[in-house]
């Protein structure tokens, strides 16, 4: 799944899956993900590029479920697989669990991505996997903040997770809800405080990034031999973004 502005990569899916095949212990896999100009900011002076997302994002490769979930809400693995591969079993699973403990969209991501990870490895390979387009707008206020992330909806994910991690790793289900829920909690009090500074200087980070971009690729040309294959579907997302509406 991904939003309706976003692109997924054919060739990068088929890698991915063919990467779970091979490995049964890892519960997702993708790879590095990008940002695109909105087809509404071109013009001659602004054309049409890519940025990367996620930098210095790393696989959950931690031997446990609680220790993956727990980098993962942490901000140390950075990317997440709400968007990754996963073999058809475990995703169903996982969305059903997610209908069964979710109620809001604001907690529709980091549930079932902290789930996925409960359940095994994340892998990120060096492989053009997606392209977003950018939020320019602030999205998040404290009154929306609190409406979302309310207690009752919050201590229910907390529930969900943590009789999950208490099967998975076998593990007392108070030690896994401490875990869960200290967390849980600490992710939340970081994404509030984001959220009002992002607020702030949204537009200037924005368009720093973009004037930032040509050094930016020239460094990851450096780390990523960008075949034929990137190039073809660079090309044709840039004439899918151009030529909407």
């Amino acid at each position: 799944c991904c939003a309706d502005d976003d692109f997924l990569i054919p060739s990068g899916i088929i890698k991915a899956k063919e990467y779970l095949e091979k490995n049964s212990n890892y519960a997702s896999a993708h790879g590095l993900y990008f940002q695109h100009t909105n087809q509404n900011n071109l013009n001659k002076f602004r054309r049409f590029n890519f940025t990367p997302l996620y930098e210095n994002g790393k696989s959950a490769e931690e031997d446990s479920g609680l220790k993956r979930i727990i980098s993962y809400l942490g901000g140390i693995t950075k990317c997440f697989p709400i968007y990754a591969v996963h073999r058809t079993d475990l995703f169903q699973k996982i969305w059903s669990e997610t209908n069964e403990y979710v109620s809001d969209w604001g907690l529709s991501e980091l549930f079932p991505s902290a789930l996925s990870l409960a359940h095994g490895k994340m892998k990120v390979l060096p492989i053009f996997y997606s392209s977003r387009e950018p939020n320019t707008y602030a999205w998040l206020n404290e009154e929306k903040f609190h409406r979302i992330y309310s207690s009752n909806k919050v201590n229910k994910t907390i529930e969900g997770l943590s009789k999950s991690i208490q099967l998975i790793d076998k593990i007392s289900i108070s030690n896994a809800r401490k875990c869960i829920k200290d967390a849980v909690q600490n992710r939340l009090n970081e994404d509030m405080l984001k959220s009002t500074k992002d607020n702030k200087k949204n537009f200037l980070l924005f368009v720093k990034s973009k004037l930032a971009f040509r050094n930016r690729l020239r460094n990851l040309l450096g780390l990523i031999k960008l075949d034929r294959v990137l190039s073809k579907d660079y090309i044709f997302i840039k004439k899918a973004v151009i030529y909407a509406g």
